[in-house]
């Protein structure tokens, strides 16, 4: 078992990349490479920012859930 079920959030953003690096490799005339590595970079920023937002609020309902507790 897993303690984080991330892991179809990382297999669809993999998809994602990959997409976009297929694209930039079949259209080689106005979709280059080089523009592919910032939409690739700031999803996985976006990503990060939502894995962290969620441990946050996992951590804050279990303290608050502990403290509840006698």
């Amino acid at each position: 078992m897993n303690n984080l079920p991330m892991s179809t959030t990382w297999v669809f953003v993999g998809l994602l990349s990959g997409r976009e690096l297929a694209m930039a490799t079949m259209q080689r005339g106005r979709y280059q490479l080089r523009n592919v590595f910032p939409i690739v970079g700031k999803d996985f920023l976006k990503i990060l920012f939502g894995l962290s937002i969620s441990i946050a609020l996992v951590l804050i309902i279990n303290n608050l859930l502990d403290g509840a507790q006698p």
